[in-house]
């Protein structure tokens, strides 16, 4: 884990990446471009600041600094599980309908094979 998360380098390096223009960003956040430019010159940012910015480039820059923190360290959002749960009904809607089909279908041949 870095001992330092430098947040003006992390948002200069996504602006460069996807060639977004500083000028227009900064006419996005309401303020200068030199004011802009000396923000992201430093290591640090308010998190007001970077919020505006995540807002602007629909870019989350929060999760960027968690993905840089250590798996070990806690959080207190609760996990998303809504897919996982999803998948689990559906796998089991599959099975049923499987046994259903199943079940059907000897029905069906038990039918044929009486005529």
């Amino acid at each position: 884990m870095p001992n330092n998360i430098n947040l003006g380098a992390l948002v200069s390096a996504y602006i460069s990446e996807n060639k977004i223009s500083k000028t227009a960003l900064a006419r996005a956040l309401d303020i200068s471009p030199s004011n802009l430019e000396s923000r992201l010159k430093k290591s640090f940012m308010r998190t007001d600041i970077l919020l505006k910015i995540c807002t602007a480039l629909h870019h989350n820059f929060f999760a960027d600094i968690a993905a840089a923190l250590p798996a070990e360290f806690s959080v207190s959002a609760k996990p998303d599980n809504t897919k996982s749960d999803t998948i689990a009904a559906l796998e089991l809607e599959v099975k049923m309908l499987q046994r259903e089909r199943d079940t059907l279908s000897g029905i069906i041949s038990g039918k044929m094979g009486l005529q």
